[in-house]
């Protein structure tokens, strides 16, 4: 499925087969298994009742063994998927925060944008994400682009990543795309009226 959404392939009876096969053998996959799954039934946005789910499910039960990237990945699909499955992302959260050495600054940034995408709002797990991402360094301008529109988003009062992205922000700006102006401007405003 991860090779067929990679290449783009668009064959309805295949990815139905596929994902079906995947659905009633969910419990065999490896964590990496379940998220490139995920990542596939996302991407191809291919209507498939209860499999995210069921994969959800797997990613909870399997995620003490992932990498940080695999569960942002996941958390990533998850929300791309459109079903809302808020149980599964608060238990992927609860499992980054607690190994947050696993995690770098743009996996902490893909789980807030996961957060803020479906406004959930976990103050407390949420806290100790952004606490994790000040002792982090930031890899790029997307990164500190999506960490701010997530704060701005969820109303999350973070001032010590919110200096730190500022700061960050002034010495990477002539690096952000259009987009990322856009994402720190708008989180600005918002930040600056809370």
């Amino acid at each position: 499925l991860w090779a067929v959404a990679s290449l783009r392939v668009e064959h309805q009876p295949l990815e139905q087969h596929l994902f079906a096969e995947v659905a009633s053998r969910s419990i065999e996959l490896s964590f990496q298994g379940v998220a490139n799954t995920l990542w596939a039934l996302a991407t191809l946005q291919t209507h498939c009742p209860g499999l995210a789910e069921r994969l959800g499910t797997e990613a909870s039960r399997k995620c003490g063994h992932a990498t940080g990237q695999g569960i942002a990945n996941t958390m990533w699909a998850l929300v791309t998927t459109g079903e809302w499955l808020p149980t599964h992302m608060q238990r992927l959260a609860l499992q980054a925060a607690k190994r947050s050495e696993i995690l770098n600054a743009q996996d902490i940034s893909s789980i807030l944008w996961a957060f803020a995408s479906v406004k959930m709002r976990q103050p407390e797990l949420l806290h100790a994400l952004c606490e994790a991402s000040v002792s982090k360094g930031r890899q790029n301008g997307q990164d500190v682009a999506q960490t701010l529109w997530a704060l701005a988003t969820l109303e999350l009062r973070a001032p010590r990543l919110v200096r730190l992205l500022f700061r960050e922000s002034v010495s990477l700006s002539r690096h952000f795309s259009p987009i990322d102006i856009v994402q720190v401007a708008s989180a600005v405003a918002t930040i600056e009226t809370q």
